[in-house]
Parts: structure tokens; C-alpha cells; sequence
């Protein structure tokens, strides 16, 4: 899946439904498109040379950690600002030891922590951004993470209600449906709050009338709290 993050919206772009036997690379070029004004956030499933190259000489850019079997040739090395957590900020090639195969183009390496505090190492290709900006780039995977966890707690795909193909998967088309109806209508009437308060909403007042779906909507509280008080 292909998932758009901004700054206000995280929003599924595209899906590639297959039994669970495929590897996650082989779908790449599915997900990928060439959009120069878009950087490209994949794990380590997505890890292939020979299509590294490809995004490289089609000027795509793209963000990803590196497999610990990965022989590296550095080229040059910047100083690392440990201050924003840098550790680590070189021009390397990358050369697979069992297959041999070692990168026409350049990469970026960068040593960093992730959004729970764990050292990782990425690999990107963009040498026009600053290692912090890359860091804090590939922190934003979390959101993608967070977006799946939202949808299997709240679209009801934990478990599923036919076992046939058909079914598994018209049930995860209806959910991702489902998840950006309710993101058109946040941003159609420039609402505020959270997705999971626009879902409670419409649970509540699906047949009635979009008029009293917007009252309720933007009804201030009747009641205010003063939060939870210290006695002595």
C-alpha cells in the first residue's frame, strides 16, 4: 500500500491486493511514481539494488533503512551533529556480498534514532536535504504505522466475515473506502477535530439527515470541565 503523508492528512493512495506469499519488492513499481516533488518512505522489504538504480536515474526520490548484510564502500564522510541526533552522515555505494551487485549511483548514509528511541541506519538519495531533515523524514514513517493500527482497531479488519479471496478483499477495499470518506468530509467542512470523532459521528447519525450530521458535528459542549481535581 501507498500511503500520502502531509501535514494535516494521512491518507491510503494505493493498494496492491496479493496472498501473503509475494515478496513486498516485486510490487514496487506498482507503488512508486515519478514525481519529483514527492519523497518515497518504504522498510527494508523494499530493499532491491537493481531498483534503486532505476529510482536514482529517474530522479525519484526515496528515504529506506539498510540490511545488515549490505557491503558498503564509503566515498567521503560529513560531521555528524549529534545534536540532532546525527551519528553518522557519508556518501557510500552499496554492493550486495552474495549477489555481487554493487550500485551504479551514489547513496546517502545516515545514522540516526528512530520515534522510540532506537539507532537505525537509512539510505537515501537525497543529497539536497540535510541529515536532520532526512532524519525527521523517516520518523514520519511512524504515521504510516499508526495509520494501520488505526484502521485495524476502528475498520474492523482483525477478523473477517468470509474466507473466500473475494471476500477478505472487498472487505479491505470497503474499510480503506470507508477511512477516506471520512478524510473528504474532515477536509470539506475544514474540521478539526480527529477521523475517530468524525467515525463516532456518523455511527451515531448515519440515516439522518447531513444537516443534522452537521449540528452535531460542531455543537459546542454543554458542559465544562474544570478537569480532574487534586484534593488534599
Amino acid at each position: 500500500m501507498r500511503v500520502v503523508i502531509t501535514k494535516d492528512i494521512t491518507m491510503p493512495d494505493k493498494a496492491v491486493m496479493l496472498p501473503a506469499k509475494h515478496a513486498d519488492r516485486t510490487q514496487m513499481n506498482e507503488l512508486v511514481d515519478i514525481d519529483s516533488d514527492a519523497i518515497h518512505l518504504f522498510d527494508r522489504g523494499y530493499n532491491d539494488y537493481k531498483q534503486f538504480d532505476e529510482l536514482c536515474w529517474k530522479n525519484v526520490r526515496f528515504i529506506t533503512r539498510i540490511k545488515k548484510n549490505a557491503k558498503i564502500e564509503v566515498v567521503s564522510e560529513q560531521e555528524p551533529d549529534t545534536e540532532h541526533n546525527i551519528f553518522l552522515d557519508q556518501k557510500v555505494y552499496l554492493d550486495n556480498a552474495q549477489n555481487r551487485t554493487k550500485m551504479d549511483y551514489p547513496l546517502r548514509l545516515i545514522k540516526t534514532k528512530d520515534s522510540e528511541g532506537n539507532v537505525v541506519i537509512i539510505i537515501t538519495n537525497c543529497f539536497d536535504l540535510t541529515a536532520k531533515e532526512i532524519g525527521d523524514l523517516y520518523r514520519y514513517r511512524w504515521k504510516i504505522e499508526t495509520f494501520f493500527k488505526w484502521v485495524k482497531q476502528h475498520l474492523k479488519v482483525k477478523t473477517f466475515y468470509g474466507k473466500s479471496e473475494n471476500a477478505v478483499y472487498t472487505q479491505i477495499w470497503i474499510a480503506l473506502i470507508t477511512y477516506c470518506l471520512q478524510v473528504l468530509l474532515q477536509l470539506k467542512f475544514n474540521h478539526e477535530g480527529s477521523v475517530l470523532e468524525i467515525k463516532r459521528t456518523l455511527k451515531t447519525l448515519l440515516f439522518q439527515p447531513l444537516d443534522e450530521f452537521l449540528r452535531s458535528f460542531f455543537r459546542k459542549p454543554t458542559r465544562t470541565s474544570k478537569g480532574r481535581q487534586n484534593y488534599n
